[in-house]
């Protein structure tokens, strides 16, 4: 499976503060492999509604973007991590904890 997490700074960082998480689950290790294997399947991504943003909007909320792609999922999800459940939470912070980021960012 094809995951990728994007971080959207809030505030005033638009762009410059993105972090991009990307990564195919068949390149970890087994046991991290398992592990956010199960964090999805708890996170039970082809309920959820592709936004769940805050009601009022926080200058300094950063706004998730998630895809997961292969093994029977093909989602895009946007949101705020206060405006998802605990599974959820849990995955976005596995990914944070284990996956090294690249920024996207690119001045022109």
């Amino acid at each position: 499976m094809n995951i990728s997490l994007r971080k959207h700074g809030g505030g005033f960082s638009g762009k410059a503060g993105e972090v991009v998480y990307e990564f195919d689950t068949a390149d970890l290790l087994e046991a991290s492999r398992k592990e956010v294997l199960g964090l999805v399947a708890a996170a039970n991504l082809s309920t959820r509604p592709p936004k769940a943003v805050l009601t009022q909007r926080q200058s300094q909320a950063s706004l998730y973007s998630l895809q997961c792609s292969g093994a029977g999922h093909d989602q895009t999800l946007e949101f705020h991590l206060d405006a998802v459940d605990k599974s959820m939470q849990e995955l976005v912070n596995w990914i944070q904890d284990e996956i090294i980021p690249a920024s996207t960012f690119k001045p022109k």
